[in-house]
């Protein structure tokens, strides 16, 4: 059979094919931040991988037309992860920030086409990403229908290091596999500049996740105060890694 986009389901031609980023090149490899001669560095569990930024893996998975509107929600994610919207606080002093000046459907479409493609792709960079027949199937519809405004249905948590330590800004690393509250399944993924963005891939309801994640699009959009990356007990061995090597 022929090859058919990941998305529309368009069949795939020399004509209509277009290689498509696995991980969002601007946002993940963004070469502003790194100086000549630097790389970024992705980081994998137990490992760590240096790649010249913005070419880190591609497939052919999309259409044109596909991959144009995938563009065009990473082009408003990119606005959001590169603003200076950052607090420069403990979170005991400010727990979050919100912001209505993005487009919060544009943005949770970016982040799951990220970890869709991430999840179909046969690169063996992503080959522990697999969200399953079911999930896969439901966030394509939610691609191809270009909206996504439900809190319950995969939401997006945006979370941000505050500006105490600007090596963080320099680390990425594809979708981890995680556990939320009450042992929800989720991923988490780093991305430069300081940010984190989890989305919960799991039939279960969360409201703890509901509650500050992407969805409602009638109210503001809420970042999560992260605090200084090196008191981090998640990402401990993460932060050791950086000042090992950076």
């Amino acid at each position: 059979m022929p090859d058919t986009c990941k998305i529309c389901g368009t069949t795939l031609t020399s004509k209509n094919r277009r290689k498509s980023h696995i991980l969002t090149r601007s946002s993940y490899f963004n070469q502003q931040i790194s100086r000549n001669g630097e790389h970024l560095m992705m980081l994998k569990k137990g490992e760590k991988i240096i790649s010249d930024a913005g070419h880190y893996a591609w497939e052919w998975l999309l259409c044109g037309h596909c991959e144009s509107k995938v563009g065009e929600w990473e082009g408003e994610r990119e606005k959001l992860f590169s603003s200076d919207i950052r607090s420069k606080t403990r979170p005991e002093d400010q727990p979050y920030l919100e912001t209505d000046q993005f487009d919060q459907n544009k943005i949770k479409l970016a982040c799951l086409a990220d970890i869709y493609r991430c999840s179909v792709a046969s690169g063996l960079p992503y080959k522990d990403i697999s969200l399953g027949e079911k999930h896969e199937s439901n966030i394509r519809k939610m691609l191809a229908s270009e909206y996504a405004d439900n809190k319950e249905e995969y939401p997006i948590v945006l979370c941000r290091f505050n500006s105490e330590y600007d090596k963080i800004d320099r680390i990425s690393g594809p979708p981890i596999k995680s556990r939320g509250p009450d042992g929800i399944r989720i991923y988490k993924t780093v991305v430069p500049r300081g940010w984190i963005w989890t989305v919960k891939i799991d039939s279960r309801q969360c409201e703890v996740l509901e509650k500050v994640s992407i969805g409602s699009f009638n109210q503001t959009l809420t970042i999560i105060n992260y605090g200084d990356a090196r008191k981090s007990n998640e990402f401990r061995s993460i932060y050791e890694t950086i000042v090992d090597t950076i």
